[in-house]
């Protein structure tokens, strides 16, 4: 199979689901998601399942896009890697037998499911990167952490009883600069982010995806 389909792993165990009775899996995301879902998760689902239709809608009344593909064949695949139906506490870590199915694993799971975000510390600007997951409680989320350290990365992790939600924490300057360089963001949400930061030093909190490409002077397809 394609080295890609690990990538596709990660993404389903950020924002998948896989109905209970059907051999559906759908993927939630939002607005801004729709040049990842269509113009790189779309090819790569296809270039693993080539008999495989992907469809892409928009749910206006959710203000989000559903990325979905039905097949047998698809899912039983799926199932190797520990993805199951219905609910997600009972994930546990994927079997991945080198560094670069790691890096493509990490790399779909925060292109869906992880945030980069720039705190302000001592200054007035949003300045300092923290790469960050949360998941809910299962036997993945707590063990998340085995991932990052074989990954190389130093993180710092705790646990919301709220949220009954697991926290990850990579944090830096020299970290973000790592993780660009050996996992890397297949989503221009994220990438932006980081292009905007390192060209002004700084990422304001809760631009949008089309202001941050305008002030880059970049198309979004530039980002993919």
């Amino acid at each position: 199979m394609h080295s890609s389909v690990y990538e596709l792993i990660g993404a389903i165990y950020g924002d998948g689901h896989i109905h209970s009775t059907e051999n559906r899996i759908t993927l939630v995301g939002s607005l801004e998601d729709y040049y990842y879902y269509t113009f790189y998760l779309k090819p790569i689902i296809e270039k693993i399942f080539p008999s495989v239709k992907v469809c892409i809608r928009r749910r206006n009344d959710r203000n989000s896009y559903y990325l979905s593909f039905e097949s047998k064949d698809a899912f039983q695949k799926l199932q190797s890697f520990n993805l199951w139906r219905d609910a997600k506490d009972n994930l546990v870590l994927p079997f991945l037998p080198n560094s670069r199915s790691l890096k493509l694993f990490l790399r779909g799971l925060f292109d869906t499911d992880g945030s980069l975000k720039f705190s302000k510390q001592t200054r007035k600007i949003n300045y300092y990167p923290r790469i960050q997951y949360a998941f809910k409680e299962s036997q993945f989320s707590q063990n998340l952490g085995i991932l990052l350290s074989r990954a190389g990365f130093i993180y710092c992790c705790w646990y919301d009883k709220r949220d009954k939600e697991y926290y990850y924490q990579i944090s830096g300057e020299n970290s973000l600069h790592r993780w660009v360089k050996t996992i890397g963001f297949s989503n221009p949400v994220h990438y932006s982010k980081y292009l905007y930061w390192r060209k002004f030093g700084y990422c304001i909190p809760k631009s949008t995806l089309s202001f941050r490409t305008g002030a880059l002077n970049l198309k979004i397809e530039a980002l993919l």
